[in-house]
């Protein structure tokens, strides 16, 4: 049976919420239908559960940025919504383990823009059944390369897992 960990309602048998850092105002701005302001191309209403949680990082920002959370289970799969103009950079850490990593560079054309929600940017269907916790980090721009803008963005939508 999947069970979901959403961004902003949490998970949806134990109720537990997903914990951003850091928790300063701004660091992690939560949309919501109709709530995107300046960000409105990102309207998250094709997002599961019409929310999103989204962060940035630019060049020599030396503070992480994480979202962690806690499940049970034997597989977990993570969904970010990805906007084509913005680098992605990911890592993922489970039970404090190095597990794998997700990079999407920008695409630099104004007119392909675009949102793709329901991305899966990590899978692990491997896991020993019992509690674990994962941390997704959004990583600082080298400012060459995939992440030439100097900015790295997530969007996360939600975990599953079963």
């Amino acid at each position: 049976v999947n069970r979901t960990i959403d961004d902003q309602l949490g998970d949806s048998v134990t109720g537990m919420k997903p914990t951003y850092s850091p928790d300063a105002q701004g660091a992690w701005i939560s949309l919501q239908d109709n709530s995107c302001g300046k960000l409105c191309i990102l309207d998250p209403k094709d997002a599961f559960d019409g929310t999103l949680h989204t962060a940035f990082v630019k060049s020599g920002d030396t503070t992480q940025h994480t979202v962690v959370a806690a499940f049970t289970g034997s597989a977990v799969y993570v969904f970010h919504s990805i906007f084509s103009a913005w680098s992605t950079d990911l890592t993922f850490f489970l039970d404090d383990e190095l597990d794998g990593t997700f990079a999407r560079a920008a695409d630099g054309s104004a007119a392909g823009r675009h949102v793709e929600h329901n991305v899966q940017v990590y899978a692990n269907t491997s896991l020993s059944s019992g509690t674990h916790t994962l941390k997704i980090q959004l990583n600082t721009p080298s400012g060459s390369g995939k992440n030439a803008q100097g900015f790295t963005y997530a969007l996360f939508d939600r975990i599953v897992y079963t």
